[in-house]
């Protein structure tokens, strides 16, 4: 049986999405409150697949509205 060597990454660096909960953290806010910006089309970053139950944000989406708001 062949075996890999682990690569030592970051956990972080291997994730592509935030969850709501996350974001929210990230960001400062309540879930709740990310949730009805969401439901209100309010939020600048919407959900990977929104009605899907669980949502997760795409985390270059985040970023890239990070970096839009940072300019200004």
């Amino acid at each position: 049986m062949r075996t890999h060597p682990l690569i030592n990454t970051p956990i972080a660096a291997e994730r592509l999405t935030l969850s709501t909960e996350e974001l929210a953290l990230r960001w400062g806010i309540h879930p709740e409150s990310l949730k009805r910006a969401v439901r209100n089309c309010s939020s600048p970053v919407r959900p990977i697949i929104p009605g899907a139950g669980r949502w997760v944000f795409s985390l270059a989406a985040v970023e890239e509205v990070e970096r839009a708001t940072a300019d200004v």
